[in-house]
């Protein structure tokens, strides 16, 4: 799956580290000063060039900062539906330096002959149904409730999450 981030701060750095760095496209940020230049080693955007490029349609937008329902409000009024929040993951999901720890703590846990649902409504549920694809688990399954867009599920299908 691949993301862009919106929030070039402190709650976007703990994000990112806890996907793969090639999964992450670039940061969205409102601050003019950061627009323009690198964070984590991608581009920092406005939300307009999100917006305006298509390339990002492919992508998943994940809210990582303090004004969340703004920047949904944001995105709704440009009918844009191809979001997830950070505050609805896990606190462990949203805690710093905790990436590896988690997803060790995932392997540990996962039996490979077991079947796994994953509730994929949030970032979170997405790189764990990946984690368990990479761990060699063959049964596992997202569930995905009414609040994801036609739009999100048709990604997430293309994407080999879903059939």
């Amino acid at each position: 799956m691949k993301y862009v981030i919106w929030g070039a701060g402190l709650r976007g750095r703990r994000l990112f580290r806890h996907l793969k760095k090639d999964d992450v496209v670039a940061f969205v940020d409102k601050s003019t000063e950061k627009i323009g230049s690198c964070f984590c080693g991608k581009k920092v955007i406005s939300l307009e060039e999100y917006i305006g490029n298509k390339k990002f349609c492919e992508t998943i937008l994940v809210i990582a900062h303090t004004f969340e329902q703004k920047a949904v409000d944001e995105l709704e009024t440009h009918g844009i539906k191809r979001y997830m929040k950070l505050s609805d993951c896990p606190g462990e999901f949203q805690g710093e330096n905790t990436s590896s720890y988690l997803r060790e703590y995932i392997k540990e846990i996962t039996d490979l002959n077991k079947t796994y649902g994953i509730l994929g409504n949030t970032v979170y549920g997405l790189e764990v149904y990946s984690w368990l694809t990479e761990f060699g688990n063959n049964h596992k399954y997202l569930i995905i409730d009414k609040s994801i867009s036609d739009d999100m599920v048709r990604l997430v299908k293309q994407n080999g999450y879903i059939t």
